[in-house]
């Protein structure tokens, strides 16, 4: 059976997390733009650095037999193709925006608890947070270096087959890809910037924030990945 400490705990730090959220999305709607577009460049380099990254993996591979077209490649790509693109993207940035509700619930509401607890589990609570966050920073720092090593080598392979320098395709496919990986690490440029300024009451409002600004992105850029990119090739 829970404690009833425990419980009490939990629902005041659920009562002022939600009332912390609705006053910062109320302060954010008359000013958007400042908040946003610091998120937006932060998410735009490390697109950027995701590419240069895989950039240099394609490039110091050596010589491969493994063949692969990317689906934006194709001729006569249908409305199937755009859909697995949007929902392979959307994973993506699902993964995201659980970094910033797990970053929310590490450095904000279990210290929030802690506050109304006592003995072992106000140690537990008090401790709790920086453990969590430490496992949320790994977790993330291993999916993006995973994320560019299997970037560089699909474009490694991918180049051999279109008869392209890695350089080449990079910057035709830069047309729906930039865009792309801008909104999905747009939560985790939030929650770096929020972080760092310690306004960790602020992360589930920019949660909501990035994932309504991201989702109609991916639409869009799946879009383009079906049926214009290639007219670059």
């Amino acid at each position: 059976m829970s404690n009833p400490s425990t419980v009490s705990a939990q629902r005041i730090a659920f009562q002022v997390g939600m009332k912390e959220t609705s006053d910062t999305l109320k302060e954010w709607f008359h000013d958007h733009y400042r908040v946003v577009l610091p998120w937006a460049a932060l998410s735009l380099a490390i697109a950027c650095t995701m590419f240069l990254g895989a950039w240099m993996v394609a490039t110091w591979m050596p010589q491969s037999t493994r063949s692969v077209l990317p689906i934006f490649v194709g001729k006569n790509n249908t409305f199937s193709d755009a859909t697995w693109i949007l929902v392979r993207n959307s994973m993506v940035l699902l993964l995201h925006l659980l970094v910033c509700v797990a970053a929310y619930l590490a450095r904000r509401a279990v210290p929030m608890q802690a506050q109304h607890t006592t003995g072992i589990n106000r140690f537990m609570h008090r401790h709790a947070g920086s453990v969590a966050m430490f496992a949320v920073a790994g977790l993330t720092a291993y999916s993006l270096s995973w994320q560019t090593w299997m970037l560089g080598n699909d474009l490694h392979a991918a180049s051999q087959t279109l008869h392209l320098t890695p350089a080449g395709l990079l910057l035709r496919a830069s047309l729906h890809g930039l865009p792309e990986l801008t909104a999905v690490f747009l939560p985790l440029a939030a929650c770096l910037i929020l972080g760092k300024n310690k306004e960790w009451n602020q992360l589930l409002a920019a949660t909501a924030v990035c994932a309504v600004i991201a989702f109609p992105i991916l639409i869009i850029t799946a879009a383009i990945e079906a049926w214009v990119t290639q007219g670059l090739f």
